[in-house]
């Protein structure tokens, strides 16, 4: 086995974002902050989209504009359905926020979540549970940390979808990588 580095030629494109976590997490504002994650939810699935609807399929599978439809048919060809499950409870809290202008994040909904990112532990035993996770806002405030459950919501939903994005992407790349391995000629 050689020790020569594998290139591998993975478009990630914008699959995860940093910058847009970090501005989802400072922001006070829970539809702003729940758009932004829910972005990167449907960023993380359009990756997938694209690495399985290929070859013929794609004269008969077209790509949805819309959430829903691009989450009906990543299950389709095969996305896990515990990735399904927290996709779907994203864009669940994320439309209510979105079509009703009195919403707030529902505490019951946030807690569904974060029991549906816990689930995905059965495909990615290394996950770790959103219980044990913290966050601490560097420009909102600095040197105190906020642990999951204390009872921001938003805060909630965050460490939530970033502890699934963490484990889901990752994963994602390992999966698809094989097929994107660069022989080079010498």
């Amino acid at each position: 086995m050689s020790d020569d580095p594998i290139k591998v030629d993975l478009d990630l494109g914008s699959l995860l974002d940093p910058e847009i976590i970090i501005v989802a997490a400072e922001t006070e504002d829970d539809i702003g902050c729940i758009l932004r994650l829910h972005l990167q939810v449907e960023q993380l699935l359009e990756f997938y989209l694209a690495e399985t609807r290929t070859g013929e399929i794609t004269d008969f599978v077209k790509l949805p504009r819309d959430f829903g439809g691009k989450l009906s048919i990543a299950v389709a060809l095969g996305l896990p359905l515990e990735f399904a499950r927290v996709a779907k409870q994203v864009n669940a809290i994320r439309n209510r926020l979105a079509h009703d202008h009195k919403a707030t994040i529902s505490p019951a909904a946030v807690k569904l979540l974060g029991q549906t990112v816990n689930a995905v532990s059965a495909l990615i035993p290394e996950l770790h549970p959103v219980e044990r996770r913290y966050i601490e806002l560097l420009q909102k405030n600095p040197g105190n940390r906020y642990s999951y459950g204390q009872g921001d919501y938003r805060l909630d939903f965050v460490l939530a979808v970033t502890a699934f994005l963490g484990a889901a992407v990752p994963w994602l790349i390992q999966h698809f990588a094989q097929r994107h391995i660069v022989v080079e000629s010498t």
